[in-house]
Formats: C-alpha cells, structure tokens, sequence
C-alpha cells in the first residue's frame, strides 16, 4: 500500500500540471483518496476526520457522503451517520442505496430514531435538491431515451445501428457545446436524480467519441478545467483520458480500464476489457500509480482493496 504522504506530493508536484495552483478539487480529492486508505486500514475515526476535513473544503459528491455515511457507522458517531445521510441524499443518493441502507444490519440500530423515520418520509423532497440545472437534464434525459429507442430495435435491423451512431454523434457534438458554454454537466451541474440512468449518458458520450481532430488538447485542458472546477469527478475524468487513449493506439495513463474489467463495473465485462495490466511490468505499474496520484486518486493496488470492501465508489 502506498503511503498517504506519496499521493500528496504528487499532488503537489502536479500544480503546473493544473495550473499555478493546487485547484479546491484536486485538494477535495486527495481527502477523499486519506479517508479511503483509512477505511482500508480500518481506521474507521481517522476516516472520518478525513470526509469531514473534505466537505468543509469543497461541496461532496453523492458517493462520497455515502461511504462516509457507513464510516460514521462504523465509528458509532450516530449524529454525523444522520448528517451525511441527509447530505448523500440531498447529493442525489439513489433510491435503491437509500433502500440498501434501510436493509443493512450496520443500520438496524437506527431504525427506531426519529431522524430515521424524519429521513424515510422527507426522502423525496431532499433529493429532488440534487436537480440545480433542470433545463440542461431534461435536454440530456431526451437525447438519452432517443438512443436507448434506436439502439432497442432488433440486432438485425442494422440500419438502426447506423441511425443510433449518427444519433450518438450528433448529441457528442451537442455535449460539447454544452461543456464550452456552461461546463461538463456532471453531478454538480445536473445531479443524479430523478433519471439515474441518464446521469451516466455525457460519460457514455465521452468515452465512446474520439476527441475532435485538431481539438484533442484543448478538449482534454477544459476538462482538467471542469475537474478543478468540481464539475467532473476525477475518476470519470481519468476514465474519459482512458479510454481517449485507447482510441488512438496508446497506453491507458490511470488503469481505469483494467480495474473496470476485475469488477465488470457500469456492466463492462472482461471479454470486452481484456486485463491488460496482466502484461504491464513493475515500470509501468509504478507510472500508473504515480499519474492516479497526481489526480488524488489511490494506487490500483489500493483502489482494489476498497472495492472489495464493497464500498459505493469508482476507480
């Protein structure tokens, strides 16, 4: 396991990398990396200290409040598992996490409180918070249902495949405006809620459409600008820098590929990912770690361990 202190001075070495300073995100982010290496040490109050120092600085994202929901669980620190409950919620907590936490022993012993019950009942009003751009989401869940209606027909009716890729074109080239006019529409522009499915839609987009010719550095700066900005979350971001790689013939920078092919995340299966850090000796393992560290994100190593704690996170 890395140490703690390695991921901060990269991060720190990576201003010029950003900009002239460490931007609020990549500080936010790199809490977020200490609390994590916390849990997977389960040193579960020093976890703790660890989001509470992060929300103070920047404003959280969903999964974020969720783990540290089940850190102040863990802590036995029943007024902050309340407290970040009722922010994951208002971030754009799913229903079925929501759901999940009713059901989970670690929460049993909350069930008969009174915040419990204040949180079952007021649980939809809380996340209809999470929408702060309603236009720009409704503009996205359209183009989302417009693709999922194409890409429904049957398998042989291969003119709607060419009509779904036109479609995906025309609405990456619409993303992109939308990107140069008011920023990436992640979370902190459009939420989760109310179409979860949706919300993953300008991801799906990004990794899937080869940067624009003659663009590809200013497209990834402006979004090095968004991840600073709080916009894009740095695992996405590292997955879009990814998967752009791949596109054109390179070496992924992050290892989001690979640790999406170990746990089939977002439904990618292994046939489709093959592992390739099985073929990455210890030089490229090490300047795989040294750029996720950069980004305040944990070492692949270290980023394994916490999935296989079960923890709502990416990678």
């Amino acid at each position: 396991m890395k140490n703690l202190s390695m991921i901060l001075l990269f991060m720190s070495m990576s201003y010029q990398f950003l900009g002239n300073c460490l931007c609020e995100y990549q500080v936010y982010h790199g809490l977020i990396a200490q609390a994590e290496i916390h849990i997977i040490k389960e040193e579960f109050p020093l976890a703790l200290q660890a989001y509470q120092k992060a929300f103070s600085q920047s404003d959280g994202f969903a999964k974020d409040y969720i783990n540290a929901t089940t850190t102040a669980a863990k802590s036995n620190d029943t007024s902050q598992v309340f407290h970040f409950l009722e922010e994951a919620v208002k971030h754009g907590m799913p229903p079925k996490h929501f759901k999940r936490f009713g059901r989970g022993k670690l929460f049993q012993a909350y069930h008969p409180m009174a915040k419990w019950t204040w949180l079952k009942r007021n649980y939809d009003s809380l996340y209809s918070l999470s929408v702060p751009n309603p236009l720009i989401l409704e503009q996205l869940k359209k183009s989302h249902q417009r693709d999922q209606r194409h890409r429904s027909f049957p398998f042989t009716l291969k003119i709607f495949d060419k009509v779904a890729q036109r479609k995906g074109d025309k609405d990456y080239t619409n993303l992109l405006a939308i990107i140069d006019s008011i920023g990436y529409p992640g979370q902190h522009l459009v939420g989760n809620a109310p179409y979860l499915a949706m919300a993953f839609y300008p991801l799906i987009l990004m990794i899937h459409h080869k940067f624009p010719d003659g663009r590809e550095s200013a497209t990834r700066n402006k979004l090095f600008e968004e991840y600073c900005k709080g916009n894009l979350e740095t695992k996405d971001m590292a997955w879009i820098i990814d998967r752009q790689n791949l596109i054109n013939g390179q070496d992924e920078e992050y290892g989001t590929v690979f640790l999406r092919s170990i746990y089939n995340h977002h439904g990618m299966n292994r046939e489709n990912y093959p592992p390739l850090f099985e073929h990455w000796d210890q030089d490229k393992i090490n300047e795989v770690n040294k750029a996720r560290m950069k980004l305040g994100l944990l070492t692949i190593e270290d980023a394994s361990s916490l999935q296989k704690k079960g923890l709502f996170t990416g990678f």
